[in-house]
């Protein structure tokens, strides 16, 4: 559920061309033309966006898939290292538990997946978690069943990353701006 609110001007003239919309997470994102601002009062996080450029230009990657063994177990550890809630899902003879998802902001969709034809591993892609702390997660990624596979290191103007193991034995990755 989310709050919209029109800004668009009033017959008097005053207010903004555009919406104001809250959700429940308290990410308040306001559009108006060909401008998009996100602000998640929670995260302390703002972000601009020109929808004319998002119209001719995206970003490549819009899916990911973490294979699993045990999706109950995998489940757990990401909602406790995380803080997030995933959501169930059957689809024929695949589970899936997806990550949250709003649409219109950065990043992409991705769910922790169990079938036939999935291995977890340290070979190949590794998916990059968004974080604000990278060695509080890597304390919880410990303390649920992971461990740290490449500690906290700065790539210069772009912040700081580290890789862990997951509790189905996949090598992924942090990322944040804060040191």
């Amino acid at each position: 559920m989310s709050i919209n609110l029109d800004t668009r001007p009033n017959a008097t003239g005053n207010g903004n061309n555009g919406t104001l919309t809250i959700f429940p997470d308290g990410t308040i994102v306001k559009s108006e033309e060909n401008l998009l601002m996100k602000i998640n009062v929670n995260r302390y996080q703002a972000r601009e966006v020109n929808m004319s450029t998002v119209a001719t230009k995206i970003n490549p990657v819009n899916w990911f898939e973490i294979p699993v063994k045990d999706i109950d177990r995998a489940r757990k550890f990401y909602e406790k290292v995380f803080g997030l809630k995933l959501t169930p899902e059957e689809m024929g003879p695949y589970k899936l538990n997806f990550f949250p998802w709003t649409e219109g902001a950065p990043g992409a969709a991705g769910a922790l997946i169990k079938g036939e034809t999935y291995e977890p591993s340290h070979a190949g892609t590794v998916v990059y978690f968004s974080v604000d702390d990278i060695e509080e997660t890597l304390r919880k990624v410990s303390a649920n069943g992971g461990k740290t596979v490449l500690p906290k290191k700065s790539i210069g103007e772009y912040g700081f990353i580290a890789h862990f193991e997951d509790s189905e034995g996949n090598r992924l990755a942090l990322h944040s701006m804060n040191g």
